[in-house]
């Protein structure tokens, strides 16, 4: 089974939207591929999407896409985006609440900063993965981390004005005005031709 033409069926799928047989597809690819990412993310989504949603099944596909491939940035970031949603503990959830006491942390948190640990120190990760990162770090109340993410987004992209749309109003929401100002003076100084138009609704 070659996961890459499956999974754009799949895709289509659920355009249409026929759920069930996307995710008859997408559990074949996941039994056959356990590390590919972009199936285990889908069909997650769509277990979410279920009536009462099965959070235990799709935190067990993004678990096992980690398992997998422990060093792709792309299953760590799908796994703590997930967790950051859904705060799902696990079986910690089960564990009597003298044992969850003694965790200074909930678990859905621990995971999503391993994840995000892994994520950030990775040599080799395209810019919407690396966004992503900074955004997470954000929503998890490390905006130090977050901008190290952004400024390094911003060197690996300077001509892409997803870099500074993304980057501008975050590093507002962080309180760092000057940060953020000049970041989106940057911004329009870049090559960005006519994008640069996008940047102004930020820039105002």
């Amino acid at each position: 089974l070659n996961p890459r033409p499956q999974q754009k069926i799949a895709a289509a799928l659920i355009l249409r939207g026929k759920t069930s047989e996307a995710a008859s597809l997408l559990e074949e690819i996941v039994r056959a591929h356990p590390e590919q990412v972009e199936a285990a993310s889908s069909l997650a989504v769509l277990r979410l999407r279920e009536e009462g949603q099965n959070v235990q099944q799709a935190a067990k596909l993004l678990d096992n896409a980690v398992a997998a491939q422990p060093d792709s940035v792309e299953a760590r970031v799908a796994r703590a985006q997930f967790y950051l949603l859904t705060r799902w503990n696990g079986d910690v959830a089960q564990k009597p609440p003298s044992e969850r006491a003694a965790s200074p942390a909930p678990e859905w948190y621990r995971r999503v900063r391993e994840d995000l640990s892994v994520a950030e120190k990775a040599d080799s990760v395209n810019l919407p993965t690396l966004l992503n990162v900074g955004r997470l770090l954000f929503q998890i109340g490390e905006p130090e981390r977050a901008k190290s993410q952004f400024e390094r987004a911003e060197k690996m992209e300077p001509a892409d004005p997803a870099v500074y749309l993304a980057i501008g109003p975050l590093a507002l929401d962080m309180g760092d005005i000057a940060w953020g100002a000049s970041v989106v003076e940057r911004g329009l100084k870049a090559p960005l031709g006519d994008r640069r138009v996008d940047l102004l609704p930020i820039a105002v």
